[in-house]
């Protein structure tokens, strides 16, 4: 359950990083974010930060969408992850 939640957490980053960056850089971003101690080890136990891990990239990303769209759908949904994440 803890890796599926770093996997899933991986997957938002990688629908940020596909709105700015393409090809292989999309590929270079994830490949160094599983260097950080976070996304490995910290993620492999099951806890209360590791939930966060998922839901911050998730936040962020209806946040971005929020902003470039304007809709109130996604200013919606940016606040109720925001609020998730705190």
């Amino acid at each position: 359950m803890a890796m599926t939640n770093a996997a899933l957490a991986l997957w938002f980053v990688d629908l940020i990083a596909r709105r700015f960056v393409s090809g292989h850089k999309r590929l270079l971003v994830l490949l160094l974010l599983m260097l950080t101690p976070a996304y490995q080890f910290h993620a492999q136990r099951f806890n209360a930060n590791a939930v966060l891990l998922a839901v911050w990239p998730l936040a962020t990303y209806c946040f971005l969408r929020a902003f470039e769209t304007r809709a109130p759908l996604w200013a919606v949904a940016a606040g109720l992850t925001a609020a998730l994440a705190m």
